[in-house]
């Protein structure tokens, strides 16, 4: 999504990245360190093909795998598959309400959050929400706070945007 204050500036598929293999491997050397919990994000984790699969072998090996998602490709499909996985919780990356949300992010990405997030709930799924938090989503984080318990909502981590990646372009955010 590009989004204004993402950290990593994630634009391409880096020469490198892990195969399922090496992700695999991975996973089966995360759990041999004896790590309780692991989350995945990114970027947008749900664009690997490969991603219920890492979320799979996680959980066989007794790590609780959680998922942080931008929510726009999220549909029930995709929810059975990480409930099948055995995903933890899922969390929505969410900026505030919908006009600076889509500001943030890109036209539409607030009510398909909302959406995924309404998915969750009715699927049973352990929901999430995370917010970074700048000068002008601030003030709405009260009524933000209220719409996030209307749909379920069990988590909601804030956290302060620093000025890198993207916001580094974006100051007048921080």
């Amino acid at each position: 999504m590009k989004c204004r204050h993402c950290g990593s500036s994630c634009t391409h598929a880096l020469p490198g990245e892990l195969t399922t293999e090496e992700a695999l491997k991975l996973c089966d050397d995360i759990a041999g360190l004896g790590l309780m919990w692991i989350t995945l994000s990114g970027g947008e984790p749900l664009i690997r093909k490969d991603w219920n699969l890492i979320v799979k072998r996680l959980r066989n090996n007794g790590v609780v795998p959680n998922l942080i998602t931008n929510g726009w490709a999220v549909t029930e499909k995709v929810l059975e598959t990480a409930k099948e996985s055995g995903i933890g919780t899922l969390a929505v990356s969410l900026d505030g309400l919908e006009s600076y949300h889509d500001y943030m992010r890109k036209p539409g990405a607030y009510r398909r959050g909302m959406n995924a997030l309404r998915m969750m709930r009715d699927m049973d799924i352990s929901a999430g929400v995370i917010t970074t938090v700048s000068k002008k989503n601030l003030p709405e984080l009260p009524a933000f706070k209220d719409t996030l318990s209307e749909v379920g909502v069990r988590f909601w981590q804030l956290q302060i945007g620093l000025p890198m990646g993207n916001l580094k372009e974006n100051s007048e955010l921080i």
